[in-house]
C-alpha cells in the first residue's frame, strides 16, 4: 500500500508531527520525499530533542530506508549537516538507509545567490527557485554529476521492492505551482498527483492525508487577509 500526505494550505501545517504519528502506528519500510527542497522544514520531536529535517524524510529517525526522489533539489552542504545533526544526537549509522535520485537537481552556490538578488516574492532564499528554473532551462546540474558517498538510485527501480511506501509532502495545495496563488506558489507540484513520476505506482491501495490547520499563515510578499478584514 502507498499513503502520500500533503498540505492543503500555504505550508506550516503539521506535516512533520502528522508524518512521525503515522510513521509510529503504520509499518512502513521506506519513506519518500517527493517535491520541494530545503526551505522551512519539518519539525518532529523524538523524546525530548526538537529536530527540525528539511530534505530528508521523518522516516529516518526510525532507522527506515528513505529517498529524496526526483522532483527534488537538494542542496548538497545542506543535506551533509542535516545527517551530521542526527549522528550528533544519537542517530548514529543511518547514512546506509538514505538514498537520492540520480535525476535530482543541485542547488549551487549561483542558484542562492540569484535567489536573493532577485527574491520578488518573499521566499526563504535557499536558492530553490533557481535551481527549478535551471532545469527547466536544461542547463542545470544533475545529482549524479557529482561524486560523493550517496546512494543513488534510478526511483522506481527501487520502490519497486517495497509494499508499503509513505510519501512525505513539502509545503502546500495554494503553494503548487500548477493549483496555487500564481505567482505566489513554490516551484513543484505540492499534489498527490506527484509522487507518479518520483516512482509511485497510485492505485486504489493508496491512501491520501490532506493536512490543514484551523487558520492559516502565510510567509512572502504577498498580501495575506488580515484578521481585521474578517467578519466575526
Amino acid at each position: 500500500m502507498q499513503t502520500v500526505l500533503i498540505g492543503l494550505q500555504h505550508g506550516d501545517e503539521g506535516k512533520g508531527k502528522i508524518s512521525k504519528i503515522l510513521g509510529e502506528t503504520n509499518n512502513y519500510d521506506c519513506y519518500v520525499r517527493f517535491n520541494g527542497g530545503p526551505n522551512a522544514g519539518h519539525t518532529i520531536y523524538h523524546g525530548d530533542k526538537k529536530i527540525v529535517l528539511h530534505q530528508l524524510p521523518c522516516g529516518i529517525i526510525n532507522y527506515k530506508n528513505v529517498l529524496i526522489s526526483t522532483d527534488c533539489v537538494v542542496d548538497i552542504v545542506k543535506l551533509i549537516k542535516e545527517i551530521k545533526l542526527l549522528e550528533n544526537i544519537g542517530f548514529n549509522d543511518i547514512r546506509k538507509y538514505i538514498h537520492i535520485s540520480k535525476f535530482c537537481h543541485v542547488i549551487t552556490d549561483d542558484n542562492v545567490q540569484q535567489d536573493k538578488d532577485n527574491n520578488i516574492i518573499g521566499t526563504t532564499c535557499s536558492g530553490i527557485g533557481p535551481t527549478y528554473s535551471n532545469k527547466m532551462l536544461r542547463k542545470g546540474a544533475r545529482i549524479r554529476e557529482i561524486i560523493g558517498y550517496y546512494k543513488l538510485v534510478e526511483p522506481f527501480e527501487f520502490l519497486h521492492q517495497f509494499n508499503n511506501i509513505f510519501f512525505e509532502g513539502a509545503q502546500g495545495f495554494e503553494l503548487d505551482i500548477d493549483y496555487g496563488d500564481y505567482p505566489y506558489v513554490t516551484s513543484s507540484s505540492c499534489i498527490s498527483q506527484s509522487i507518479f513520476k518520483n516512482g509511485g505506482n497510485m492505485s486504489i491501495k493508496c491512501v491520501v492525508y490532506g493536512i490543514c490547520k484551523m487558520y492559516d499563515t502565510y510567509v512572502g510578499t504577498k498580501k495575506f487577509q488580515d484578521e481585521n478584514d474578517l467578519d466575526l
